[in-house]
């Protein structure tokens, strides 16, 4: 195995547990489900030895039959049935044993589209029919919200013999698909679950990417699956990256626990080495400052404020090298780092020096947002990516009506719990950097359900529409999406102007607008569908309008199409000077709170804040009044 930090290694238990199993008795030959679409049998099978549903690198099992014995010898897979038992929402315990073969069928699934789409994997759920509330669990399998599963095109799940429902999707793009299985007097059969898209943004160049992923290994909180090591992250990353249909996800690293907090576990090698035709493993790093060890510096009020002193959380994405301090800080590195004297910007300037790219984590989460983005170092924005700090308005808003052009993305965090991911448009080749160009240049929309297209006077999402005066301009837009995500919304300026609610268009829903905008000075306008809730990636909510399959509310947004009235700059006084209060508290709160070997040290880190709070007045003093 080439390209890794961790060798394999043999599980002999599960060698063990294949000899065991290789002397079961072959099951009666099953009969196909009578009157099922679709259906036919599938032949004799041994229980537990089939070759699973997701790749990894431990490769194939080897079998070897022994005449008489039926003994047979397994190399290392993850080859795995899933076995059922009924749970609940937040039940991720595993069944404890096979039921006995009276008691269920095997079932084969087979997923198919157009011939130019890939259905490798698919979103799979079943429940017993009539209640879709309580949805079957399975065990070996890579478990995702709400009762679906990853799971590849042929995989086999030893089902209870009853009437069932058996659901499937693939990504964003396909309405669900429902088939009625009566496995009441049936040992098995094959069940085809055709997969019917209503969109393809890969045939309009549109590509989806998660931009802030991390895998942990032997997690307390699994992710549906516990990963162990890399190569049950590599079996991870491909189901979901192919149930979910994303063509890029960043893996910033992965981390163990009797490591520092954050360690890089996958080589840039091994990403390339796990990329395919179908989807791209980019690699990156989590840079981060986090708070102080001292109880008495945390929580601490500054002008009547509570601060934290944390520079807050980047993602530095496309690197050539991992040479780069991954936490910074006393918080995170004691003993190592014993200073605040690092600021993020040292790391991201490296990443740049390296042709890639870094994106602010976390929304308003850390000190050092303002500064960075007030200078320019910054690539991208992250909303709704593991915390819930910060708002569209409170994220967004206020840099975009100071004049600051924010790229809007989003991603994942520790693991695949959503769909939240930032789409682009690529032409040509799909490549890590022409990805992370393309959302460089704003041209993105981030989304956890619903596609979205907007144009302005024909230009893009990204582009400035140029006016010599104060007029009208041509919004048109959509949004279409699986389930009902309520309201499309127009924001100028960051407030909304104009709202449309969704309409049922087949099997999906969708709404439109085509209007005229008034445009009195330079500003932005984009296309919003606000959470019908608060946001919470972590905690599913009651499912319903407004909320996706996986239980969570659904949003999206564009990046903004901007306009420029008589070659003026966009500024709006309220929005710059609330930008320069919050970056005069952190100042303080660096001045303070930080923890520094001399004054030197504090100056060389107070220095960044006083630069933008600098940079600001500028702003202010050039513009006058609104």
């Amino acid at each position: 195995m080439k390209n890794r930090l961790t060798m394999p290694r043999w599980n002999w238990q599960r060698v063990s547990q294949l000899i065991r199993l290789g002397f079961a008795t072959p099951a009666d030959k099953p009969a196909p489900i009578a009157g099922q679409d679709g259906a036919e049998p599938v032949p004799p099978y041994v229980p537990g030895i089939l070759a699973g549903p997701c790749p990894c690198r431990k490769g194939l099992f080897v079998r070897m039959f022994l005449l008489g014995g039926g003994l047979f010898v397994a190399g290392i897979g993850y080859g795995h049935e899933g076995t059922f038992h009924l749970a609940g929402e937040h039940d991720h315990e595993q069944a404890a044993a096979f039921p006995d073969s009276e008691q269920f069928a095997r079932v084969k699934l087979r997923f198919t589209a157009p011939s130019d789409r890939d259905v490798n994997y698919a979103l799979v759920r079943v429940t017993p029919a009539g209640d879709r509330t309580a949805a079957l669990a399975f065990e070996n399998l890579v478990s995702r919200a709400a009762g679906w599963y990853s799971l590849q095109n042929g995989a086999v799940l030893r089902l209870p013999r009853e009437k069932l429902t058996i659901e499937a999707v693939h990504g964003l793009a396909t309405s669900v698909t429902r088939q009625s299985v009566d496995l009441t007097a049936m040992s098995g059969a094959t069940v085809n679950l055709p997969l019917h898209f209503f969109y393809d943004p890969k045939a309009r160049h549109i590509i989806g990417g998660n931009t802030h992923l991390h895998l942990i290994a032997n997690a307390k909180r699994q992710i549906g699956f516990l990963i162990k090591d890399l190569d049950d992250a590599d079996r991870y990353l491909q189901c979901v990256g192919g149930s979910d249909d994303l063509d890029l996800l960043y893996v910033s690293h992965l981390t163990r626990p009797e490591r520092t907090y954050i360690s890089n576990d996958y080589s840039i090698s091994a990403l390339k080495d796990l990329s395919n035709g179908r989807r791209i493993f980019g690699n990156g790093i989590e840079h981060r400052h986090g708070k102080s060890l001292s109880p008495s510096l945390n929580g601490t009020t500054i002008d009547g404020q509570t601060v934290v002193m944390a520079y807050g959380h980047v993602l530095l994405l496309n690197l050539l090298e991992f040479n780069i301090p991954e936490s910074i800080g006393p918080g995170l590195t004691a003993g190592v780092d014993a200073t605040d004297v690092t600021p993020l910007r040292t790391g991201i300037q490296e990443a740049h020096r390296q042709g890639g790219a870094a994106v602010w984590c976390h929304g308003t989460q850390g000190i050092e947002g303002i500064p960075d983005w007030v200078s320019g170092v910054l690539d991208a924005q992250n909303i709704y990516d593991g915390g819930s700090s910060g708002t569209f308005e409170t994220v967004f808003y206020r840099y975009l009506n100071a004049g600051i052009k924010v790229p809007f993305s989003t991603g994942t965090d520790w693991g695949v719990w959503d769909f939240s991911r930032v789409y682009v448009p690529v032409e040509g080749e799909v490549t890590s950097r022409a990805f992370l160009q393309a959302l460089r240049e704003g041209r993105s929309y981030i989304t956890n359900g619903p596609f979205v297209e907007f144009t302005v006077d024909e230009a893009g999402i990204g582009d400035t529409v140029a006016l010599p005066e104060g007029g009208m301009v041509h919004l048109k837009g959509r949004a279409l999406g699986r389930t009902d995500f309520l309201h499309m919304q127009v924001v100028q300026n960051g407030t909304v102007i104009h709202e449309v609610a969704t309409t049922r268009v087949g099997d999906h829903f969708e709404a439109s607008v085509d209007l005229r905008v008034k445009v009195e000075h330079s500003g932005w306008l984009a296309l919003r569908i606000l959470p019908a809730q608060p946001y919470s990636l972590y905690d599913p909510v009651e499912p319903g309008p407004g909320i996706n399959i996986f239980h969570r509310a659904l949003f999206a947004h564009t990046s903004p199409i901007y306009q420029s009235v008589a070659g003026q700059p966009i500024f709006d006084r309220d929005a710059v000077e609330s930008l320069l209060r919050e970056t005069r508290l952190a100042r303080k709160t660096v001045d303070q709170l930080g923890v520094f070997a001399n004054d030197r040290e504090r100056e060389r880190a107070v220095r960044l804040y006083r630069e933008a709070e600098t940079a600001l007045e500028k702003i202010i003093r050039n513009k006058g009044s609104d």
